[in-house]
C-alpha cells in the first residue's frame, strides 16, 4: 500500500540501473499541500545543507526546511529516516540550480522540490556516501558515490554509471560540511557553548553545520535542540525551533493564535510541551523545571488559563508557568490525587478540576478527591457545571462543594462508560463505546441521533464541537459532522491521518489532530468541516 504521506502529495519514481521515470502528483501546488499538514518530531538534526535561498535540515522524520529569504517555514518533506539514522546513512545537498534539496538514504536518493511539491525518487544499489554536482554541467544532475562506484541520477529520476570521465576533483560541487565551517571561521568552534544554549541555559551538542552561499552566515544542527541560524562575524545565533520533541502526541489544546501540544512519553525522547502557531511559523518548546517532568510521561489532557499549563500525565497533575519554567507544581497519589494516573484536567482562576483513574480531584494549593472513586475518562465545563464522562455514565458537578449526581435524562446509554464529552452553546456532547449522544443541557433532553458511522473510529478518544460541527478522534482515525445537515467525513487511519488519533482541538480555519505519529493540522472549510 502507498504509504500515507504520499497520497495525493509525492509521485514516487523508483528507477533500478539505467531505467528512468517521472512522476506528477495530482496537484503541484504548495497550497493544496497546505490543507493538511504532518508535523513529526524534528529536534535531533542530523545533516544540514543551504542553497542560495531555502536551508534544509534531516531529522528522524524526514527534512525540515525553511525559507532563509523570507524567513519562514515550508511543510516539511516527511521521510521515515529514523532506520537510516541508527545506521546512520542520511546524505543531504541542496540543489545549485534551484530550490530543490536530494535526500540519499540506503537503497534510494529522492530530489524533491518545495515549492511545487513534486519529488522523484531513484533506487541505488548501496549506501549513499556522498552528493556532488559538476560545477561544469549543473543541469546533468547528481552524482551519488557509494564505495567504489558513483551514480549519476538525473532530475527526471533516471540513473545511469558514471562514465570514466568524471568531473575532476576541482570540478567537484559539494555542500559545505563541518569541517568548511570551522575552516572558514575557526573562532566558531570556541563560541558553540554559547551559541547553541537554551533558554533554561543548558548547553546543546552541535550535529551538523554548513555554510550559506554568497552569505555570510552558517547554519547549525544540534542533538536535541534543532536548527540554529548563526551570524559568523558577531558570534550570535537565531534560535529556530520547528516541530515536536516526541514522535506521538497524546493531547492538544487550543492557545491564542495556535495550539500547544504534549507527547506520549517515548523512551528516550526529550519530553516537553509544544507550542506551533496555526500559519506553523512560530514553535515554541518548554521542557519544565531541570528534574524535566515530561520525559517518559504521556500527556493524556491540556488545559491553559492565565498563562499557565496544566497537564495530566501518567505521572501525575503538573502545572507549569508559561512564562518561568521554574514555576512548576506536580500533584500525584502522595499529594492526595486520587491516582497518578490523571486523565483529564479543566482549569480556572482559582485552581483545576482533574480526573483520573480512580477519580475526580480538586487543586487548589493541595489536592482534595470529590466524589465516587471511579475511573474518569474526561472533563468539561459548562458555566458553573462541571460535566464527568466516567465508567459510571455522565455525572455533573454543580458547585465546588457539592457531591458529583447522575445526569437528570432519560436514556439508558448515559448510565454505561462514556468516553469522551465536549460541550458548546447548550450541547453536550457525549461518545460512549458505539454511540454519539446530543444533549440539549438546557432542556435536559436528548436530540435525535445522527447518521454518521462513529463505529468506524473502533474507540473514540476526544470529541471536540464548535458552532459549526463535532469532531471526533479514535483508533481508525477521524470523524467531523457538520451539525446543520448531519453529513459526515471520516478521516481514515493510512489514508488521511498517519496513525490512531488521540485528541483534537478546533480553530476557527484550522482543525488540530493529534496522532500517535505526530501533529496533523487541517484546514478547515467555511462550513468547519475538512477539504
Amino acid at each position: 500500500m502507498t504509504p500515507w504521506w504520499m497520497v495525493g502529495v509525492i509521485a514516487l519514481v523508483a528507477c533500478a540501473g539505467g531505467g528512468a521515470g517521472e512522476g506528477r502528483p495530482p496537484s503541484l501546488t504548495t497550497a493544496r499541500r497546505d490543507e493538511l499538514v504532518v508535523i513529526g518530531a524534528h529536534n535531533e538534526i542530523a545533516q544540514v545543507t543551504a542553497g542560495e535561498r531555502l536551508v534544509f535540515a534531516a531529522s528522524p522524520r524526514g527534512v525540515i526546511i525553511y525559507d532563509a529569504l523570507f524567513r519562514g517555514w515550508l511543510p516539511p518533506l516527511e521521510l521515515e529516516l529514523d532506520g537510516a539514522f541508527r545506521r546512520p546513512a542520511v546524505v543531504l545537498a541542496a540543489d545549485p540550480t534551484e530550490d530543490a534539496v536530494w535526500v540519499a538514504t540506503p537503497g534510494r536518493v529522492v530530489y524533491y522540490r518545495p515549492r511545487v511539491d513534486y519529488a522523484v525518487t531513484a533506487s541505488l544499489g548501496g549506501m549513499a556516501e556522498e552528493i556532488f554536482f559538476d560545477r561544469r554541467d549543473l543541469g546533468a544532475g547528481a552524482y551519488v558515490r557509494m564505495g567504489g562506484s558513483i551514480v549519476r541520477v538525473a532530475r527526471t529520476g533516471g540513473t545511469s554509471i558514471a562514465p570514466g570521465a568524471l568531473p575532476p576533483a576541482e570540478d567537484r560541487l559539494r555542500s559545505p560540511t563541518s569541517r568548511d565551517v570551522f575552516r572558514e571561521y575557526p573562532s566558531l568552534e570556541t563560541f558553540l557553548p554559547l551559541l547553541t544554549r537554551g533558554e533554561d541555559l543548558e548547553q546543546w551538542q552541535a550535529s551538523a553545520a554548513t555554510l550559506a552561499p554568497g552569505r555570510r552566515e552558517v547554519w547549525l544542527g544540534t542533538h536535541g535542540n534543532g536548527l540554529y541560524r548563526v551570524d559568523p562575524t558577531f558570534n550570535r545565533a537565531e534560535h529556530l525551533p520547528y516541530g515536536l520533541l516526541d514522535p506521538g502526541v497524546g493531547a492538544v489544546v487550543l492557545a491564542a493564535d495556535g495550539v500547544w501540544s504534549g507527547g506520549l512519553g517515548a523512551p528516550g525522547r526529550r519530553g516537553g510541551l509544544v507550542f506551533a502557531s496555526d500559519d506553523l511559523q512560530r514553535w515554541r518548546w518548554l521542557d519544565g523545571p531541570p528534574s524535566r517532568p515530561f520525559v517518559g510521561a504521556r500527556v493524556n489532557a491540556l488545559a491553559i488559563h492565565d498563562q499557565q499549563a496544566w497537564a495530566a500525565t501518567t505521572r501525575g497533575l503538573l502545572r507549569l508557568s508559561l512564562s518561568a519554567s521554574d514555576d512548576f507544581d506536580r500533584w500525584d497519589l502522595v499529594d492526595g490525587l486520587p491516582s497518578d494516573v490523571a486523565t483529564s484536567v479543566v482549569a480556572s482562576g482559582d485552581g483545576a478540576w482533574a480526573g483520573t483513574t480512580a477519580g475526580l480531584a480538586r487543586i487548589e494549593r493541595s489536592a482534595r478527591p470529590v466524589g465516587p472513586r471511579v475511573p474518569i475518562h474526561d472533563l468539561a465545563r459548562w458555566a458553573d457545571t462541571l460535566w464527568i464522562a466516567t465508567d459510571a455514565g455522565v455525572l455533573a458537578l454543580a458547585a465546588p462543594d457539592s457531591v458529583p449526581r447522575r445526569l437528570t435524562v432519560d436514556d439508558a446509554r448515559l448510565s454505561r462508560a462514556v468516553l469522551a464529552l465536549a460541550r458548546t452553546d447548550t450541547i453536550l456532547v457525549v461518545a460512549t463505546e458505539t454511540d454519539l449522544i446530543e444533549i440539549d443541557v438546557r432542556g435536559r433532553h436528548v436530540l435525535p441521533p445522527r447518521a454518521a458511522n462513529v463505529a468506524a473510529l473502533r474507540r473514540v478518544e476526544r470529541v471536540a464541537m464548535d458552532a459549526q460541527a463535532i469532531w471526533l478522534a479514535g483508533e481508525g482515525g477521524a470523524l467531523a459532522i457538520h451539525r446543520a445537515s448531519g453529513r459526515s467525513s471520516l478521516m481514515p487511519v493510512g489514508v488521511t491521518l498517519p496513525s490512531a488519533a488521540t485528541s483534537i482541538a478546533l480553530a476557527r480555519d484550522v482543525a488540530w489532530i493529534g496522532t500517535r505519529d505526530g501533529l496533523v493540522r487541517i484546514r478547515r472549510r467555511s462550513d468547519g468541516m475538512p477539504p
